[in-house]
């Protein structure tokens, strides 16, 4: 038996589309969020890689955990932030 966990970064959810919404106003930025996005992640998350994570890259990280392949791997957490944290090592 294994147990390791999943740490998520920002995922463009429902949720926080509305928790930034205010930034993108007072940014003065207008259009989809799909237009909006790039800029929030230029602005917001500089540091980061390929923006806010798709929840396909959520799913498929849980996806990997579960597998065959982590089969030795236990007691890990597993960031998937596109590198918002930056590790130590």
């Amino acid at each position: 038996m294994t147990s390791n966990v999943v740490a998520p970064g920002a995922f463009d959810v429902d949720t926080v589309i509305m928790l930034l919404a205010p930034v993108v106003r007072e940014q003065g930025w207008s259009g989809s969020w799909e237009e909006v996005e790039p800029l929030r992640q230029r602005r917001c998350s500089p540091r980061t890689r390929a923006g806010s994570a798709a929840r396909r890259r959520l799913s498929t990280a849980v996806a990997y955990l579960v597998g065959d392949h982590a089969a030795y791997v236990s007691g890990s957490t597993l960031r998937v932030d596109g590198g918002v944290v930056r590790s130590a090592f």
